[in-house]
């Protein structure tokens, strides 16, 4: 009898620490979202002149009116400062990265700092490169870098676990442990997803015997992370979808056409997989100019991809062209995919972003900007997706009613 009170104390107890880790990182995530909310508004929004459009259930707290007028109108010289934009975003992080506050490992990109810290740190995170990388990363993807948001909270929420670890006294099995969980609370914090983020925590560790150990911890963290969350953001899922027929979907030749789409999706993930190594070895290896400068350079050249995919695509000039463009070069592409589910973007920028996401992610991440892969792939997937469910509406008008879906799947 003793011994189960002794355990079920030592349960309580480690569940108590779990859910405080879970709020703590809930309300950094909190943080981190206002930052980068205030960050876009600013950059974009103020001085771009360019307002991107955001999941249907995704809350926005900051709002200016744009210093010199919509980027989209017809003064180019607009157009050309909204292009900039990720140069100077970039020059800023680069400054803050490499000379001002110079991050441990800097080669690595925030979701790998939390996997490092696992397997070869004993679970340690510094809080000095956790704030750096947290900060750079609201600069990098507030200013228009194609980058997500998923790989700065995963590393927010290790970091927090990390630190809270060490005040706590803990092991090093079970402060990794923690920092497993915390990284999953960030995501679940973020996206509104807590099992999807419990789960994201311990699978991305490639250790089966620390999955199974850290599967309730980070059931725990998550859940009261994502009730944080949910008491600042709202409740509800991030996106909004059309109207569409269950019905055509499961008919055999439907399921047929999907089978085909996820066929197509390969080259472009192995394409998007192998530029971003390819762009971070050019920029880290055969690049000789300072590091601190080369994620201006990758600014730059996204802001000349915008650019050319801008005046090729839409030369008219055409508001919700240029929206949709815009949408899925800077940033993760939230707005893209919103754009994406609701069939508001034609064949041509749909297939133009499908490639183009992939050149703007490894241009800005493998110059040394901060941010997650997971969303600009997402974006890259959902315009594809969008773009053959258009050719195949157009083939098969009766099967493929709402080619929408195939952006969705």
């Amino acid at each position: 009898m003793t011994g189960e009170i002794k355990y079920l104390g030592e349960w309580a107890k480690q569940t108590f620490n779990y859910a405080i880790i879970g709020i703590l990182v809930g309300i950094a995530i909190v943080c981190f979202f206002f930052a980068l909310d205030l960050l876009s508004s600013v950059f974009l929004h103020f001085l771009g002149g360019y307002s991107p459009p955001s999941p249907v259930n995704e809350p926005h707290f900051f709002s200016f009116r744009p210093l010199f007028g919509n980027a989209f109108s017809d003064r180019w010289w607009l157009l050309v400062l909204l292009a900039l934009i990720p140069a100077f975003g970039g020059l800023i992080t680069g400054l803050i990265k490499y000379k001002l506050i110079r991050v441990e490992k800097p080669e690595l990109h925030e979701t790998d700092v939390f996997i490092d810290a696992f397997h070869n740190e004993r679970g340690l995170i510094k809080g000095r490169d956790g704030l750096v990388r947290g900060v750079t990363s609201v600069l990098t993807i507030g200013s228009g870098g194609s980058a997500g948001r998923e790989g700065p909270s995963a590393m927010v929420g290790a970091t927090v676990g990390s630190l809270l670890g060490r005040f706590l006294k803990f092991e090093d099995r079970e402060r990794r442990k923690i920092v497993a969980a915390a990284a999953g609370a960030g995501i679940a914090a973020m996206f509104k997803s807590p099992l999807g983020g419990a789960f994201f925590g311990i699978e991305t560790l490639y250790r089966r015997d620390m999955e199974v150990d850290a599967l309730v911890p980070a059931i725990i963290c998550s859940i009261t992370s994502y009730i944080v969350s949910c008491s600042v953001f709202g409740h509800g899922h991030l996106y909004g979808i059309g109207e569409y027929n269950l019905a055509a979907l499961l008919k055999p030749f439907s399921l047929l056409l999907f089978f085909a789409l996820g066929l197509a999706c390969i080259p472009f993930v192995y394409a998007f997989i192998k530029l971003l190594e390819v762009s971070r070895s050019v920029f880290f290896t055969r690049l000789r100019i300072p590091d601190f400068l080369k994620p201006a350079l990758g600014g730059l050249l996204l802001g000349f991809l915008f650019l050319t995919g801008y005046l090729v695509m839409n030369p008219n000039h055409d508001l919700e062209r240029g929206i949709g463009i815009a949408s899925g070069i800077f940033g993760g592409g939230y707005g893209f995919i919103q754009l994406a589910f609701y069939g508001r973007l034609t064949f041509g920028v749909l297939a133009f972003i499908a490639v183009a996401k992939i050149i703007a992610t490894a241009i800005t991440l493998g110059s040394g900007g901060s941010g997650g892969s997971f969303i600009p792939s997402l974006t890259m997937g959902a315009a594809l997706g969008g773009a053959i469910g258009e050719i195949l509406n157009y083939f098969f008008p009766e099967t493929v009613e709402n080619p929408w879906v195939f952006a969705l799947i």
